[in-house]
């Protein structure tokens, strides 16, 4: 706590009266949070820097997270929808002005040419990033130049490691005569910008028990390195998983789960109790008898004979109260922690309605938006078609004269035929364009109206009217003026 200069003062003769009235000073602070007193007297306090926060607990955040999607239902499930609305079916770069970059960028993309794997498409790649980045905070791409002779007509390929290849016993070094620092496994400039990664050539946990695995890392550098992951802090330069502020809550729900499916198993192991009715008898004992002996299991249709002064009361299991509240409002602060809605964790949508469910799909599209650019649109598909441009220039083809846009999936509509309307009027108005509409549905517009001019050339040279041409029918279904000689 700072004295004031008359505190200090006054500390000279009395250090305890200086001290209450600092004390009384500060607890007339205008927030409640800069206060001290009963209420905030535990509530630890720091200001560690945005790295300094999670660097010494960072390799186990991420155990457990992963622990928590390998194991936890509601874990796994919330990864899985979170990626499925960033990347859907995959965000594509639509090329136009360039036809034959065009078909390279497609054959390339679209196929598994693109994986040093062989096994995923631009999109898959799009899905194991994002999955990775929800469950371990952070993720890299690395490009991989192939030689001549791998019959690749554009010889790059892409290579996705976990943040575990990071060698972060490479901490408070330096390199480049000083003037570069290493930090993590990351060196940066004299800017803050990082200019290499040093890498294991294989995850550190895995092979353990071979006597040829190496605990060297080397230099790569950051050209060749996509670093993503979503910064919530000016200065971040580390990923931390999305499940680190719910985890102890995931655990936690799950705990619980297993203690009530514990108790009523405990409970449906006792069928019944045998009661004596005869005091005596049950302070003597009850002697066997081959006549009375019972038996130990219920089974179906049984007939048991009891012995004089016995009885049988069939046990109840205890009735779960509070559990259906004390579930829902924990998943509900789970979604809150993972800044997405209730209903799309759970998939529970009984108590919505269309206001609600769209209202809450508004919401949720400003955050997928968000995520959809932070995490791909600004800078990881840029820097990977810049690479594909760089291999493309390398066999001598013309790479001018072009213009790609980057093409979300679609958002689902809640109801097609209302928020259609909706859509159309806003074009009849002028406030909307039908190629930012098209864009919005997920399509590229060139793509719509190429596809419309082929169809419409067709239905012309076999002399078809569809309701579909806005050009022959009406929006009342009559065909028009114009047209009726048709």
């Amino acid at each position: 706590m700072k004295l004031s200069f008359l505190e200090k003062i006054i500390s000279l003769f009395n250090s305890k009266i200086a001290m209450q009235r600092a004390f009384l000073r500060t607890e007339m602070s205008g927030y409640n949070s800069g206060s001290y007193g009963k209420r905030n007297k535990n509530w630890n306090k720091t200001l560690l820097g945005p790295n300094a926060a999670f660097e010494s607990q960072l390799n186990l955040i991420v155990a457990r997270s992963r622990d928590l999607v390998r194991n936890n239902p509601w874990a796994r499930s919330a990864r899985d929808k979170i990626v499925s609305n960033i990347v859907g079916h995959g965000i594509k770069g639509n090329i136009t002005g360039n036809a034959k970059l065009e078909k390279l960028w497609r054959d390339w993309s679209e196929t598994t040419k693109c994986d040093i794997n062989n096994r995923l498409d631009l999109a898959g790649i799009q899905e194991l990033v994002c999955n990775t980045v929800v469950e371990s905070g952070e993720c890299l791409i690395k490009v991989i130049y192939r030689r001549s002779d791998s019959n690749l007509e554009i010889p790059i390929q892409l290579q996705i490691l976990e943040c575990d290849y990071i060698d972060k016993t490479r901490d408070n070094l330096t390199a480049n005569r000083g003037r570069n620092t290493i930090k993590n496994g990351i060196e940066y400039n004299s800017l803050g910008q990082a200019v290499a990664y040093y890498l294991y050539d294989e995850h550190p946990g895995e092979n353990l028990g071979y006597l040829n695995y190496s605990v060297n890392s080397k230099r790569v550098k950051a050209e060749n390195i996509i670093h993503i992951f979503n910064p919530e802090r000016s200065g971040q330069n580390r990923g931390i998983p999305w499940f680190a502020p719910v985890a102890n809550k995931i655990k936690d729900l799950n705990e619980y789960e297993d203690t009530q499916l514990i108790r009523q198993k405990i409970s449906a192991c006792f069928a019944g109790f045998i009661y004596d009715n005869d005091p005596a008898s049950a302070l003597n004992g009850y002697e066997k008898n081959e006549d009375y002996e019972l038996s130990d299991k219920v089974t179906p249709g049984l007939f048991e004979i009891l012995p004089p002064n016995k009885d049988i009361k069939f046990s109840s299991p205890p009735a779960i109260t509070g559990y259906q509240e004390y579930n829902s409002a924990i998943l509900h602060s789970i979604a809150a922690g993972l800044n997405i809605t209730y209903e799309m964790l759970t998939g529970d949508f009984s108590q919505v309605n269309y206001s609600s469910a769209r209202m809450g799909k508004l919401e949720m599209k400003k955050k997928i938006t968000r995520w959809q650019k932070n995490l791909f649109t600004a800078n990881t598909l840029p820097r990977i078609f810049k690479w594909f441009l760089e291999a493309v220039e390398l066999q001598n083809i013309n790479v001018k004269k072009y213009q790609i846009k980057w093409t979300v999936p679609k958002f689902e509509l809640v109801d097609p035929q209302k928020e259609i309307a909706a859509i159309k009027d806003e074009i009849r108005l002028g406030l909307n364009s039908p190629s930012s509409a098209i864009i919005e549905m997920g399509r590229d517009p060139e793509e719509v109206y190429s596809e419309w001019k082929k169809d419409k050339e067709l239905f012309e040279s076999l002399n078809l009217i569809f309701d579909c041409d806005p050009s022959k029918i009406s929006l009342a279904g009559q065909v028009n003026q114009h047209n009726q000689n048709i």
